[in-house]
């Protein structure tokens, strides 16, 4: 079997689950299974939110290592279907490894969803929270725009490769300006809160918050407490954007919070 090929491929796997918003204990998991299908002695994995050590090390203490950096981190839950679909399929000899390696690179070439799926998903999503919430009819036509901006302001992101942080808080400070400016020139009898708190939940980092408790109650520390922070701090930047919104709409119109 070829060593470096199946370092490649295991560190690929983990890479992709990494990006994909897979918790640490998948990650290693999958990259350990996918070493360990070789002839060597020892086969380890570590991975961290920001990356993953790998090494394979034969009986005369010979050592393969690998790094890789993770920059980008997003929700696909998809991807995380398929990669753990392939390692299945290549542990248990499915696959060759040759098959399996060129079906993890694959995956970054693969268009999964279309801009007007994506739109429609955001509409949806503000939408329906907002009904859940106990709005109306008008409520839920503001929030079904404010998903619209969400949409056209996150096009910025994959354009331009902004900062995900700027990227929520622009987000939000779009939707709260919008919404106080809809209100104030239609002068109709909408609930504020209600439209907010529905828009919100399409930014909200909800896996990132869920991962970070898993990745605690798995001993890793490190990476739950990393991922908490990060949830934390994407909270935190979307609140400053609908705050500053909101106290933007109050001073162009006045009186309207």
């Amino acid at each position: 079997m070829d060593n470096k090929l199946l370092m490649d491929t295991a560190v690929l796997a983990g890479e992709i689950l990494l990006t994909s918003g897979a918790e640490t204990n998948r990650v290693e998991d999958t990259v350990n299974r996918i070493l360990m299908t070789s002839e060597l002695e020892k086969g380890e994995a570590l991975a961290m939110s920001t990356g993953i050590f790998a090494l394979l090390e034969d009986k005369n203490k010979v050592v393969t290592t690998s790094i890789r950096r993770v920059k980008r981190r997003e929700t696909n839950l998809n991807n995380i279907y398929i990669v753990n679909n392939i390692s299945r399929d290549f542990c248990s000899g499915k696959c060759t490894l040759l098959q399996a390696y060129d079906a993890l690179a694959g995956i970054a070439q693969r268009k999964q969803y279309n801009k007007i799926l994506l739109l429609l998903c955001f509409i949806v999503t503000s939408a329906s929270f907002t009904l859940l919430f106990g709005g109306g009819v008008f409520e839920c036509m503001v929030s079904a725009i404010n998903g619209i901006i969400i949409f056209l302001i996150g096009l910025i992101k994959t354009r331009k490769d902004m900062n995900r942080l700027i990227v929520k808080m622009l987000q939000s400070l779009a939707m709260a300006v919008f919404t106080v400016l809809f209100i104030n020139l239609l002068n109709l009898n909408i609930n504020l809160e209600t439209v907010i708190a529905g828009s919100i939940m399409a930014l909200v980092p909800g896996v990132a918050l869920t991962n970070s408790i898993r990745d605690l109650f798995h001993g890793d520390y490190l990476s739950g407490g990393a991922r908490f922070i990060e949830a934390f701090v994407s909270v935190t930047f979307i609140a400053m954007g609908f705050g500053l919104g909101l106290l933007l709409g109050k001073i162009v119109f006045g009186g309207i919070i």
